[in-house]
């Protein structure tokens, strides 16, 4: 096999994604025992997330593999795309309506969440263009123009869904992209000022969204209602204390916490791993999450910023949906079903960041060739 042909392999990055992807298998096990025995049907999930991972390594080596110029060129096509997917699943027939919801797409044997796909198709279109503006100046006003009508276009596609949480998670990465790339603080400070703004009345503008920022402040004053996700997990936190109850010991999987394999899978940790084990996967994290800004801060280059960005950006959307996923487990930030990214069971979400630590390596590796 030709060696420029061969997937790029950075160690430091592929080792603490291989630790979480396998603290990832144990615990997704582990959550969805219905009790002491492994019957095959408690098995399910943990064999298709074994599945799951195995697509994941392809999408890895594959993106891996792909020159970056090829995103570069295809940037209006990547959010053209990714509008067209958060489209159709607002069609009835094509979109499937979970718990009031209507965000996936029937595939048949698996099922499509647009918006996993959309973070990356995201990404890939915010570094293009401002790479595209970017000057040692700093980023025009006229720059903003564009990116600003798709993601409003696209932002409204996916509220519709509706997915509040997923909106907001798009606009921080944005803002935070832009400034990296050169925006000035002021323009910064004034169009996160209009988000936030723009995004809390969208927040207060449904009732269920509202009480669940009133159940943010005493949840469990709301146990039994808006507060009851936050107040199972963090029921979860107390009982594993320092050195947790034991692996497969753990109590609120039991039909207490919902989604325990899912969006609150890091309760499930806690209560059998502990805050030794809790903090183990943050570190794990923080080492990932930190590398891969390293490797966007070594591809810096004035004359062609985009490789930067791509990592940047990567390293950003994995670090904001873990954090977002440590708050609202932890009770600090409203209930939002977002996975926490190579733990959570889930194909699409383990994909797609798959797909995004392979634009990490291919980021590394053209460094190292030019």
């Amino acid at each position: 096999m030709n060696t420029a042909a061969r997937p790029p392999i950075d160690a430091r990055l592929v080792m603490p994604a291989l630790l979480l992807c396998l603290i990832g298998v144990v615990m997704v096990t582990s959550a969805s025992l219905s009790g002491s025995l492994e019957t095959p049907s408690s098995l399910s999930l943990s064999l298709r997330h074994g599945a799951y991972l195995c697509a994941a390594l392809v999408a890895f080596l594959l993106v891996s593999l792909v020159p970056l110029e090829f995103w570069r060129q295809g940037r209006l096509l990547l959010m053209g795309a990714s509008m067209g997917l958060c489209g159709m699943v607002l069609i009835n027939g094509v979109g499937v309506e979970v718990n009031g919801a209507q965000r996936w797409i029937d595939l048949g044997p698996v099922s499509l969440q647009p918006i996993e796909p959309t973070k990356w198709l995201v990404l890939l279109y915010l570094a293009a263009t401002l790479a595209q503006h970017a000057r040692p100046e700093g980023l025009p006003i006229k720059s903003y123009f564009e990116p600003i009508l798709a993601l409003g276009v696209l932002s409204a596609l996916i509220y519709l869904q509706p997915d509040f949480g997923s909106t907001v998670l798009l606009w921080l990465l944005a803002l935070a992209m832009a400034f990296l790339a050169g925006m000035r603080l002021t323009h910064l400070l004034a169009m996160g000022a209009a988000s936030v703004a723009a995004l809390g009345l969208l927040a207060v503008n449904a009732s269920y969204r509202l009480d669940r920022l009133t159940s943010l402040l005493n949840p469990w004053q709301f146990a039994t209602s808006e507060g009851y996700q936050s107040v199972q997990a963090q029921i979860a936190f107390g009982r594993g204390e320092l050195f947790g109850l034991g692996l497969g010991d753990g109590v609120q999987k039991l039909s207490y916490l919902p989604e325990a394999h899912n969006d609150f899978i890091f309760a499930v940790i806690a209560e059998e791993l502990g805050f030794l084990g809790s903090l183990v996967v943050v570190v794990l994290f923080v080492w990932l999450v930190s590398h891969i800004l390293r490797v966007g801060k070594r591809a810096w280059d004035k004359d062609d910023p985009f490789p930067s960005l791509v990592a940047w950006g990567v390293g950003l959307s994995i670090g904001l949906q873990a954090l977002i996923n440590f708050g609202v487990t932890l009770g600090v930030l409203p209930t939002k079903g977002l996975t926490l990214p190579l733990v959570s069971y889930g194909g699409n979400s383990l994909v797609v960041t798959a797909a995004m630590l392979g634009l990490v390596a291919r980021v590394e590796k053209e460094r190292k060739e030019s």
